[in-house]
């Protein structure tokens, strides 16, 4: 209910937050679970300073520094989690369609990440002007979490559904 009252900014501003947040935590499981090879330090370094560049409002900087660690990147995990993050931090950096570009490229290493990603993806499409791809991301990520319920899941389907009835009627 909370959400409903933010702007559309600050509820971007949010999830991204979240999506890096996450993005971190699937690359610390996959750094540090016991049954592969050492983890890449060089990115691990590259993910903890664009994380603080973050936090400190550099998002530029975050953009860049992860743009930089990009080709260090080996494996699908890896490479999924650096494309988590660089999506996070254009959409930080304001660079929305870049935002919009590195999740695709995310799905479609991925196809398993979309569905999660519909929230975010949906918010983008909706910062662009793009209703109808917003109101698809949304009506996927609903989709989403019918099929993947927990605790806030009908309080969430309640909110987008409402949100989505908006945003019909708006075009």
């Amino acid at each position: 209910m909370i959400m409903e009252q933010w702007s559309l900014k600050r509820r971007l501003v949010a999830v991204v937050v979240l999506a890096i947040a996450v993005g971190l935590s699937v690359w610390a499981w996959l750094a540090f679970r016991g049954d592969r090879e050492p983890a890449n330090t060089g990115l691990e370094q590259s993910l903890s300073a664009s994380t603080e560049q973050t936090q400190k409002g550099q998002y530029d900087q975050a953009l860049q520094t992860l743009k930089d660690a990009q080709q260090q990147a080996t494996t699908t995990e890896e490479k999924v989690a650096i494309l988590n993050n660089l999506g996070a931090a254009a959409a930080n950096a304001g660079q929305l369609q870049e935002a919009l570009d590195y999740y695709d490229q995310k799905h479609r290493l991925d196809p398993s990440t979309a569905a999660n990603d519909g929230y975010l993806v949906g918010e983008l499409y909706e910062r662009l002007g793009k209703v109808q791809e917003a109101v698809a991301q949304f009506g996927a990520y609903i989709e989403y979490l019918q099929n993947n319920p927990d605790e806030d899941t009908q309080a969430q389907i309640n909110s987008l559904t409402a949100r989505l009835q908006q945003l019909k009627g708006d075009r």
